[in-house]
């Protein structure tokens, strides 16, 4: 979802930190919600900090040039150049917050898109090339071809 639709992820992602919180102090003011609250938390907590991993996963296979290229390389150098980024002083806060929207919106995209209604519906496969004809040198005999 980050590389077909990084707006789309980005925008969800922004509304997933904004309006989960929300939505779970809503629920957990009544008295049968507060459980489901809680459990809900703590998936959001989990979604917080499994989100980056699909951001540098994503960085990772930038810098290899390799759209399936090792899996675990990737999601190494991709969360390197997150840490050598969060070094940098004021730059830091913005890209790290770039990357948990964008990572949370790909999680919410990701896991949306195995609904019935997806919000990116995936691209239809493009048609099969039908074979070409065996190329023949002229004066060669083909074979529905019986000149006497």
């Amino acid at each position: 979802m980050l590389k077909t639709h990084p707006w789309g992820s980005l925008l969800a992602g922004f509304l997933v930190l904004l309006l989960v919180p929300l939505a779970l102090f809503i629920i957990a003011i009544t008295c049968l919600g507060l459980p489901l609250a809680l459990v809900l938390g703590a998936l959001y907590l989990a979604a917080l900090f499994v989100a980056p991993i699909f951001v540098a996963i994503l960085v990772g296979r930038w810098i290899l040039r390799k759209p399936g290229g090792n899996l675990y390389l990737a999601l190494l150098l991709g969360i390197l150049v997150l840490i050598i980024v969060n070094w940098v002083p004021f730059l830091s806060f913005l890209v790290m917050l770039v990357v948990l929207l964008l990572g949370l919106g790909a999680l919410l995209l990701a896991v949306q898109a195995r609904t019935a209604h997806p919000l990116f519906p995936a691209s239809p496969a493009p048609a099969p090339v039908p074979p070409s004809p065996e190329p023949h040198l002229p004066g060669e005999e083909t074979k529905g071809d019986e000149s006497q």
